[in-house]
Formats: structure tokens, sequence, C-alpha cells
């Protein structure tokens, strides 16, 4: 077990390590390689991986409030019912990323990449989804109230209503 609170590690490479159980609250990991990393256990709540490399990262169902991510890479990713609450994911890419049933409630995502991304039944309310890539996205039975989307691509995505947009 780790004791990370609040440490900076900038640019490291984390590349497949065992932070399994470590705590991570508020560390800055901005711009860290981070994939095929096990954090099992792992507190996360308000660290920065803002730039880091997240692909193909298992994020189920962990307690991310406040997380910022912005201009990460999670292509892939998995973030399943994960709680990403006033998360930061503006210029993200997470492409191909699973987040369905995730809470995203008043998260930002302005101008995030989320082709064919899967946010069915995902809580989006009050998201700000302005300028990000949705095509292909599946929104099916996703929560959208007082979600800003202007200016967002949405060819090819399914709307929570289960219609393909055109």
């Amino acid at each position: 077990d780790a004791f990370l609170n609040s440490a900076t590690l900038l640019e490291a490479d984390l590349n497949e390590a065992n932070l399994s159980r470590a705590n991570l609250s508020k560390a800055n990991l901005s711009k860290t390689y981070l994939r095929n990393v096990c954090l099992n256990g792992a507190h996360l709540s308000g660290i920065n991986l803002s730039g880091a490399d997240l692909g193909g990262i298992d994020l189920r169902q962990k307690l991310l409030t406040g997380i910022n991510l912005a201009g990460a890479y999670l292509s892939e990713a998995n973030l399943e019912g994960a709680l990403l609450m006033d998360a930061n994911l503006s210029a993200s890419n997470l492409s191909s990323a699973n987040l369905s049933k995730s809470c995203l409630i008043n998260a930002d995502l302005r101008n995030t990449h989320l082709g064919n991304a899967n946010l069915a039944d995902a809580n989006l309310m009050g998201a700000n989804l302005s300028g990000a890539d949705l095509r292909g996205a599946n929104l099916k039975g996703a929560i959208l109230a007082n979600t800003e989307i202007k200016g967002a691509q949405l060819h090819g995505a399914t709307l929570p209503n289960g219609k393909v947009y055109n």
C-alpha cells in the first residue's frame, strides 16, 4: 500500500505499475504514462491526470469526483459505472471508451473526443459537451437534462431515445 496523497510525479513512466490500494488523492500525475496499471482499491479523488496516457485503463466503479483528466488519452478505457461528478475531461480522448452507467453530473467534456464511446445509461445531467465529437457514440438511455451540446458532432450517434442521429 503506497501513500502518495498530494504527491507530484510529473511525466513519470508508471506503465504496468501495481498501485493497488495506493492513496493517490490530490496527487499530481500530469503527463504520466499509466497504461496497464493496476489501481484496484486505489483512492483517486481529486487527482490531477491532465495530459496523462491512460489508454485501455480499467477504472470501473471508481470514485473519481473532481478528477482532472483534461487532455488525457483514455481511448478504449473502461469507466463503466465510474463516479465522475465535477470531473474535468475537456479536450481528452475517450474514443471507444466504455462510460456506460457512469455518473458525469456537471462534468466538463468540452471538445472531448467521444467517437464510438459507450455512454448508454450514463448520467450527464448538467455536463458540458460543447464542441465534443460524439460521432457513432451510444447515448441510449443517457440522462441529458441541462446538458450543453452546442457545436457537438452527433452524426451516427444513438440518442437517448434509441434513434440514430443523421
